[in-house]
């Protein structure tokens, strides 16, 4: 349900499916949104929201399947972002029966419309211009100007300042919420044709129950991510405990305390996934061990207390590397099996890791 908003839109067209040289697209777009709200169809809480919007210069040629803009700018925006029990994320609540479309199906053109169902169309001279788009799509299948068949992208500049995201995740068990404020992001340029990552750079800080902040950096191929990425993500100050979901299972126990400081590393190229993680962990501490828990028994507080320094900081550096097209891989599984490595050679050899410590000594 939509709240509130004001938009001006303006673009150009072209449309001649038909013809000799067939176009189809718009140019020149200008887009504005100011003051834009989602609420859920029954309660009326906020799910979106977007201060200001604007896009300029933005273009669709669908015969020549390309897309882009000249620049993308959100202000003040606040987004919500929920992972249901399954594991799938989503952006919008379903409405439940009451909420959808109600009243008996009336007709649209030569289309019906059924409960809660929603169509587009646009109705010209008593005829549906559907059927001419159902044409053309037949005709532009066939041109084969691109044999991938995909979209020419391109980015000049995308900025992104003073807006948030609400996270919350209810596949893992404690839930993890939080909140993301003070989100600020710059990337561009961006062609895809060219074959060339988009830079970028980001900062954000977390509230709601989590504390500290963040800053990234890199590039990335946005429509191939594995063919190149280069990133490096730096985050100080992260209260541990609402991360607790992620972390029992592969410990089997909950951190009660501590806090984070992470240098994060990593690259792929060509699929080939090579990181870093550089953790200094300040005065962790660990709840008792989770009941039911399928992950390896190990004496965690030994592994702890080796690692400590005399100011109760942990510091540990842990390596990653794995092929994207193993059908084993997944960056969670990556990092969280190295970090188990790490914590059972601790615990099962401790003697072995005090040794490497010392100059000298394998």
């Amino acid at each position: 349900q939509i709240g509130s908003g004001v938009m001006d839109l303006n673009f150009n067209y072209q449309f001649r499916p038909l013809a000799e040289q067939p176009e189809m697209g718009v140019e020149d777009g200008v887009l504005n949104i100011k003051g834009f709200t989602l609420l859920e169809p029954s309660g009326g809480n906020l799910i979106h929201r977007v201060g200001a919007l604007r896009l300029d210069g933005f273009f669709f040629d669908v015969v020549n399947r390309s897309t882009g803009m000249d620049s993308l700018t959100i202000d003040d925006a606040s987004l919500l972002m929920t992972r249901g029990k399954s594991g799938g994320f989503r952006w919008f609540k379903k409405p439940d029966a009451r909420s959808s479309a109600s009243g008996p199906s009336r007709n649209i053109g030569k289309s019906t419309r059924r409960r809660g169902e929603i169509q587009l169309g646009v109705i010209a001279d008593d005829k549906d211009v559907g059927l001419a788009f159902t044409e053309a799509s037949k005709q532009f299948r066939t041109l084969g100007v691109r044999d991938d068949g995909r979209f020419s992208m391109a980015l000049q500049q995308c900025v992104i300042t003073n807006s948030g995201l609400r996270f919350r995740d209810q596949s893992v068990e404690p839930r993890v919420d939080f909140d993301i404020k003070g989100l600020n992001v710059n990337a561009g340029p961006y062609v895809s044709s060219k074959g060339r990552p988009l830079p970028f750079d980001l900062a954000m800080k977390l509230s709601s129950g989590a504390t500290g902040g963040i800053k990234a950096n890199g590039s990335v191929m946005p429509m191939e991510p594995l063919k190149s990425t280069r990133l490096e993500i730096f985050a100080q100050g992260l209260a541990i405990s609402p991360f607790a979901g992620y972390i029992a299972p592969v410990i089997g126990r909950s951190p009660t305390r501590g806090m984070l400081t992470a240098t994060l590393n990593y690259q792929s190229k060509e699929g080939q996934i090579e990181g870093s993680n550089a953790l200094s962990i300040d005065r962790l501490k660990l709840g008792a061990r989770i009941k039911g828990a399928d992950a390896p028994r190990l004496p965690l507080n030994l592994a702890i207390a080796l690692l400590e320094d005399r100011k109760g900081i942990i510091t540990i550096d842990i390596p990653v590397k794995g092929a994207a097209d193993d059908p084993k891989f997944s960056y969670a599984g990556m990092v969280t099996y190295a970090i188990r490595n790490v914590i059972q050679k601790i615990a099962s050899s401790p003697l072995d890791v005090l040794s490497g410590l010392i100059p000298g000594h394998d």
